[in-house]
């Protein structure tokens, strides 16, 4: 091939490789909020708000969500990539509003304290280990009706995690005070503005003490500085709507955090609009505990934006510091991303959510280094997982399409798991009977899958298809291992010892082979040349074979960390699939695996 022609040869294919990859950059950039495997998850009937966290230890933000309609809360477990195990739900009271995450008895691990507006009360449920909790207690609100927003920090400096409560029906919030037992002795009830919705807790006068803010339905913002022993002074008001041109229709949620690099906290507040088109009011603290003059920014961007409902904060774009996003009820999620200074560029409605979009948080679902959100939807009962292309940025127009996915199918079968709970010892293999049941007419092959929540474990399944049919229930086999090392299997009933690794030996081979070589070449010639020559050859075959080795072996060489399941209670989850792409039906059963 002549010289031209293989420059010929070459520029198209650049061509086509840079072609590729504006595409591609293009797409992403249009998107740059896109959903996570599985994603939306079905949780509940009335998905209403969403919290995150760590809540077993492994270093990946896990999930909280509220179901309103079916009084219950959905807890699901961070994998990798931005998935998450199987939901697991815990029945809480009767029109539960909100949920605040937070070590409340001192263990280290983080409870969960939901507040149920319908039944005036809260349930509290402690960590028992790896993501499990509970059965969630109750404390009755004597002192305060419709409890709605809630927070968990440490309000008298004991170390402990105490409890603060908006009262929407009583225009107040109300102080629970940590026992460190899992129990609560009340801690005072204080005054705020009409109809309290949001709570949130920072130091705003600068004094080391926690102080509350609140967003009120009145149109205000309520500031109470602490006394520094879980009590508080008398509330000062805002008013959030100073002008015509910076308004605030029903506050709703609020956060606190500092928006303009000045290091004090700063509070935005989402404005749900019903008397005003949607915004969110901007207030930046003037560290004594007063704030500037209320500052309000559209949420509007195209057909989103006008119905806030929920609030978030993060530094999305990477630049400029903490943005803002909103899930809004048009079903999109709206950003705000901040100049650097506290001021904010023109709304962003981006990757929907789903239908009747109501709660939001931010977290890092999938390891990247870019925060992601967590998306609550109270029509489709579902929470969406969007993860952050890093593309966005405030020249980005209006980046996603406007109709949201639609929820997940319905499966028509179901799935158990038996025993519902197992105890076992570290080391040793557990046994489940999955059992597939078909509901009417179904005939249709299911696909199954397993998880362990729980460190150094594996699981299987003896049938990873079954065809359940004519209402029949078909069983599969599930085994788990804990102290379970990937290359070897676990170790029944002991942890993992540590014996030198089939790799060391065959370098330890290599290394006696090599020696017998020198042995043989030493002597083979009295000539110092020769000697010199072969030497030489026997240097560079040795590298060689110890290179080839290496390559071989990997890090196997060292033998690696043990792999030991640490005590706690876990959950072990079995997800069945019908089917494929939108019309996809899924099911999922879990268990409890308790490891002494």
């Amino acid at each position: 091939m002549s010289t031209k022609r293989r420059l010929g040869v070459l520029g198209v294919a650049c061509a086509l490789f840079c072609l590729t990859v504006g595409l591609k950059t293009a797409q992403t950039a249009s998107n740059p909020f896109n959903p996570a495997p599985g994603s939306p998850i079905t949780t509940g009937t009335g998905a209403t708000f969403v919290a995150t966290g760590d809540l077993n230890g492994d270093g990946r933000p896990d999930v909280v969500v509220v179901n309103t309609g079916a009084n219950k809360i959905s807890v699901l477990l961070g994998t990798s990539g931005g998935s998450f195990l199987a939901p697991v739900n815990y029945t809480v009271g009767n029109s539960p509003s909100d949920v605040a995450i937070g070590d409340v008895n001192g263990d280290g691990r983080p409870d969960l304290v939901v507040t149920n507006s319908g039944g005036d009360s809260l349930s509290v449920l402690l960590n028992v280990g790896g993501g499990a909790f509970s059965v969630p207690t109750t404390i009755p609100m004597t002192a305060g009706l419709a409890p709605e927003g809630v927070a968990i920090a440490d309000l008298n400096g004991d170390g402990l995690g105490d409890i603060v409560v908006s009262n929407s029906n009583s225009n107040s919030v109300t102080v629970f005070l940590s026992t460190g037992l899992g129990s609560f002795v009340p801690g005072g009830t204080f005054t705020t503005g009409g109809s309290p919705s949001g709570v949130v807790v920072a130091d705003f006068n600068g004094d080391g003490k926690p102080d509350l803010a609140t967003s009120n339905n009145d149109g205000t913002a309520s500031i109470l500085l602490g006394t520094g022993g879980g009590g508080f002074l008398p509330h000062t008001d805002i008013n959030l709507s100073p002008s015509s041109t910076s308004s605030c229709g029903d506050p709703d949620a609020l956060v606190a955090v500092d928006l303009n690099g000045d290091s004090k906290p700063d509070i935005a507040v989402a404005c749900t609009g019903v008397t005003v088109s949607g915004t969110v009011s901007i207030l930046l603290s003037n560290g004594n505990g007063t704030f500037a003059t209320p500052v309000s920014y559209s949420t509007v961007s195209g057909n989103a934006g006008s119905g806030p409902e929920a609030i978030a904060a993060a530094n999305f774009d990477g630049v400029n510091g903490i943005d803002l996003v909103i899930a809004d009820s048009s079903n999109s999620a709206v950003f705000l991303l901040n100049n650097g200074n506290g001021t904010f560029s023109t709304s962003l409605s981006c990757q929907p959510a789903g239908n009747g979009a109501f709660g939001v948080a931010a977290a890092d679902f999938n390891g990247d280094g870019r925060p992601d959100i967590a998306v609550s939807n109270a029509i489709d009962g579902t929470v969406s997982i969007l993860l952050n292309a890093g593309t966005i940025s405030a020249t980005a127009g209006n980046c996603g399409v406007t109709t949201p996915p639609p929820p997940p199918v319905v499966a028509n079968f179901t799935i158990t798991i038996a025993p519902a709970s197992v105890t076992t010892k570290a080391g040793t293999l557990v046994t489940y009977t999955v059992t597939v049941t078909p509901g009417p007419g179904f005939s249709e092959a299911v696909a199954l899958t397993c998880a362990s929540s729980a460190p150094a474990s594996g699981c299987s399944l003896s049938s990873k298809s079954v065809f359940p049919k004519n209402g029949l229930p078909v069983n599969s086999s599930l085994s788990v291992a804990t102290n379970f090392n990937s290359s070897g299997g676990a170790i029944a009933g002991k942890a993992p010892s540590t014996p030198v690794p089939r790799s060391n030996h065959a370098l330890y081979a290599m290394l006696s082979l090599g020696a017998g070589i020198f042995g043989l070449v030493l002597p083979a010639s009295r000539s110092r040349s020769k000697r010199k020559r072969l030497l030489g050859a026997a240097i560079v075959i040795m590298v060689f074979m110890m290179l080839a080795l290496l390559q071989g072996c990997g890090t196997h060489l060292t033998g690696g960390p043990k792999q030991v399941t640490t005590p706690g209670t876990y959950m072990v989850t079995v997800t069945g699939t019908a089917g494929t792409g939108t019309t996809a039906q899924t099911a999922t059963a879990t268990s409890t695996l308790i490891v002494n």
